[in-house]
């Protein structure tokens, strides 16, 4: 096998991917969309370290893959006009209309998404443009949520950030730089 990589086969988790990644500094986890798990670590690090990291943290992994997993069964939904689904702090509404495109209005507590009446609403195209129309209604969201609460945390604890980002990151919620730069995941304020 590659000496960059090598497999665990773990009683729950089953199996975990472990991979040596140049310009890695430190140990990262990452939870895949599918479930899979993959451990990255620095070139120089070995893999008796990385399982311990592993093994150290087991319990958060756990409870992070769970969160992963219900949000990939909710964003199976099926989304019709008569799906009771909401964002962080609005109603999400479908609307069929005599159009041929998808619309979307977010107004201060709703999101209206307008589609196409001549359209199943379980038609996997149409599913799949409403899923993003929803991402982009978080990312709305996230953008006037998380600055302010940022700002908040950071005085409160007497913290300094240099610069806020908002990512639609699915494997974290949060990271902070070296040069105090935060990153922040759209995902994080509607859980």
């Amino acid at each position: 096998m590659n000496d960059r990589i090598r497999v665990l086969q773990h009683s729950k988790f089953g199996e975990i991917k472990f991979r040596k990644v140049p310009r890695s500094r430190s140990f990262k986890v990452i939870i895949k969309s599918d479930g899979s798990i993959l451990v990255t670590l620095p070139l120089h690090a070995n893999f008796t370290t990385a399982e311990l990291f592993l093994y150290q943290n087991i319990e958060k992994i756990a409870e992070i893959q769970q969160k992963a997993k219900a949000k990939k069964e909710q964003k199976q939904t099926l989304f019709t006009p008569d799906t009771d689904f909401g964002t962080y702090s609005r109603k999400v509404q479908l609307i069929p209309e005599a159009r041929k495109n998808v619309r979307v209005e977010i107004t201060p507590d709703t999101v209206f998404i307008y589609y196409p009446e001549n359209r199943f609403t379980n038609d996997e195209a149409l599913q799949a443009t409403i899923r993003k129309a929803v991402e982009h209604a978080w990312r709305v969201e996230a953008h006037e949520v998380l600055p302010q609460r940022l700002a908040e945390l950071a005085a409160q604890f007497n913290l300094h950030y240099k610069t806020l980002l908002i990512k639609n990151a699915r494997s974290y919620w949060g990271l902070c730089t070296a040069d105090n730069t935060i990153t922040l995941s759209i995902q994080s304020h509607h859980t």
